[in-house]
């Protein structure tokens, strides 16, 4: 594992306060991961693009974005983690995705925004939430939960 992600890791993982706006690490986790996952990504952080990043740094990077959105389920922050997770491209993270599509819509109160990165998650790994015959997210902007309720009553 190369010492960026090992910093950024434990970085997010033992965050001992949400993360801050100006914090990047959220940010450089979906970068890294990114990098190794999707052939020709340019990321903003010239550390990433010549950083030789492999597959334990992905794994790495994956635990520390899950502990952070357990340890902090109601930081809005944790869109970001969503984010870092939609990376991944990876069918074998479904069910985490469902479960964590399942608790953002069951949420009081909706972030649209959080909701919409598990949507792209699912998404970038084939999955139909955003088939514009059932609705289209983009088009109806506020319209993200009913889209994501319609999709896990289809796949309960």
């Amino acid at each position: 594992m190369k010492e960026l992600t090992h910093q950024v890791a434990r970085r997010i993982a033992s965050a001992s306060v949400p993360f801050a706006a100006d914090d990047d690490s959220l940010l450089i986790a979906h970068e890294i991961i990114a990098k190794v996952r999707l052939e020709g990504f340019m990321a903003f952080d010239h550390r990433i693009d010549v950083g030789g990043f492999e597959d334990d740094d992905v794994a790495a990077l994956r635990d520390a974005l899950l502990t952070y959105i357990r340890t902090y389920p109601e930081d809005p922050s944790r869109g970001a983690a969503y984010w870092g997770l939609s990376a991944l491209h990876d069918a074998k993270e479904l069910d985490l995705l469902r479960d964590l599509l399942r608790i953002e819509s069951s949420r009081e109160i909706i972030d649209e925004h959080v909701l919409w990165q598990i949507m792209i998650a699912l998404d970038n790994i084939g999955e139909d939430i955003l088939d514009p015959i059932h609705t289209d997210p983009v088009q109806q902007g506020g319209d993200r939960w009913a889209a994501s309720k319609l999709y896990l009553a289809r796949h309960t």
